[in-house]
């Protein structure tokens, strides 16, 4: 069974996913040389991508996109005020994201 392009995703969103798988790869090469910090600030971009693919690719989402992609760079860009915050404020996000599932479960179960 072949698939078309459009069969899944929409032409525009073909070329920002790509970009984030290159993306991806060519970060999987330098994090091993770059500073531990770089990790986290990686992952939380790769996020904030692919949140924004989503969301202009007008796929409806269960999350409240805008609240996720400020608070991701709320995180972000808190590694300019220390280690300390920037690892409370990953927090925060992390225990935003197990709140959304926890209540997305309970919704599936209802």
């Amino acid at each position: 069974m072949s698939i078309k392009n459009n069969d899944i995703l929409s032409q525009e969103m073909y070329k920002p996913l790509f970009e984030l798988i290159y993306y991806i790869i060519i970060s999987s090469r330098n994090l091993i040389d770059e500073p531990k910090s770089y990790g986290p600030l990686r992952m939380l971009e790769i996020a904030r991508r692919l949140l924004n693919i989503l969301s202009s690719g007008n796929i409806n989402s269960p999350i409240k996109t805008k609240e996720f992609l400020k608070h991701i760079e709320i995180t972000k860009n808190s590694i300019t005020e220390g280690e300390d915050s920037f690892v409370t404020n990953l927090d925060n996000l992390v225990n935003d994201v197990i709140s959304f599932l926890t209540d997305s479960q309970r919704e599936e179960n209802k």
